[in-house]
C-alpha cells in the first residue's frame, strides 16, 4: 500500500510523463497543429468575437484550474487581430477535464494523425450551456482543420462510471476503458475522476 505521503511524488511523477509525452506529440506535429495544440486550453477559457469559438457574450467555456499564459493570449492577439483582455476570461467554469486521447503522444502518432479531444464537463450543466459548448468546439474544430488538423470531440459526462464487469461490450465500458488508457493532459487542467 502507498503511503500518503508519497502521493504527492507520484503525482509528480505522472505529471512528467505527461510532460514527455506531450512534447513528443508535438514533435509530430506540423507547425499549425503545434500552435492549435498549445492554444486549444486558452480558446475554450476566453471569449472574443475576433478569435475561433465566439458563440456568444455569455457563452459557456473554461477549464478549471487552467489561467491563460501571457505568451498564448499575446499569440491569439497576434493570430486573430485581437485585443484579449483579463475581462475576456470566462469566469465560469464548465469544462472539468480536457484531454488528449489515442495515438497523441505514442509512437503510433504522426504528422497525419487525428486528433481525439475528451472534454469532461462540470456535473449539472445545462442544456443550454452544453449546447453553447459543443458550437464553441464546432467553431474551434474549424480553425483545426484550417490548421491541417483533423479533431474529433468526446463529451464525458461525470454521472457516468464504470459498469460493471458483468455487461461486456457495453458502450459505457468501452467509452470508461478508453478514458482510463494513458492520455495527455494539458497543465491546469484536472485528471480525470474515476
Amino acid at each position: 500500500m502507498t503511503a500518503v505521503s508519497d502521493v504527492p511524488a507520484q503525482l509528480a511523477f505522472c505529471e512528467s510523463i505527461n510532460d514527455q509525452r506531450l512534447t513528443r506529440a508535438l514533435s509530430q506535429m506540423r507547425k499549425g497543429q503545434r500552435r492549435f495544440v498549445r492554444l486549444l486550453p486558452t480558446l475554450l477559457s476566453i471569449n472574443h468575437a475576433r478569435v475561433p469559438g465566439y458563440v456568444s457574450a455569455d457563452a459557456c467555456g473554461g477549464i478549471q484550474g487552467f489561467i491563460p499564459d501571457k505568451a498564448s493570449l499575446d499569440s491569439l492577439n497576434l493570430c486573430f487581430d485581437a485585443a484579449i483582455k483579463p475581462a475576456h476570461q470566462l469566469a465560469r467554469h464548465a469544462i472539468s477535464s480536457l484531454a488528449l486521447m489515442g495515438s497523441a503522444g505514442s509512437v503510433a502518432h504522426g504528422p497525419n494523425s487525428d486528433l481525439d479531444l475528451w472534454i469532461v464537463h462540470r456535473p449539472g450543466l445545462n442544456d443550454n450551456d452544453r449546447t453553447s459548448l459543443k458550437r464553441r468546439l464546432a467553431g474551434i474544430g474549424l480553425w483545426a482543420e484550417l490548421s491541417g488538423l483533423k479533431l474529433q470531440c468526446f463529451w464525458w459526462t461525470p454521472r457516468i462510471s464504470p459498469v460493471k464487469p458483468a455487461s461486456p461490450g457495453c458502450q459505457s465500458l468501452c467509452c470508461w476503458t478508453s478514458f482510463i488508457a494513458p492520455q495527455l493532459s494539458w497543465p491546469g487542467a484536472c485528471p480525470p475522476a474515476g
